[in-house]
């Protein structure tokens, strides 16, 4: 549902947040992300394990270019 939409956005930012913590901590020259795909089925689903993990895989993709959106308009504005 929602609630575990959201959570799984705030448990991702909380992964990027250490990522990026540790990537200053190493004087990494690059950045660190993660991006997560995770859904959740229901005990009477139909839906076989290649399409689960289909539908899983497609939410990493969703996450990864919300991701990439938002950190470019990052990029431009401290650009400007």
């Amino acid at each position: 549902g929602t609630s575990r939409s959201k959570e799984n956005v705030y448990l991702l930012q909380n992964l990027n947040e250490l990522l990026e913590k540790k990537r200053i901590e190493m004087s990494l020259p690059y950045e660190l992300t993660a991006s997560i795909g995770a859904t959740v089925v229901p005990p009477d689903s139909y839906n076989s394990l290649a399409k689960e993990i289909d539908m899983a895989d497609n939410i990493m993709y969703q996450n990864k270019q919300s991701f990439h959106e938002k950190h470019d308009a990052q990029m431009k504005q401290k650009d400007n």
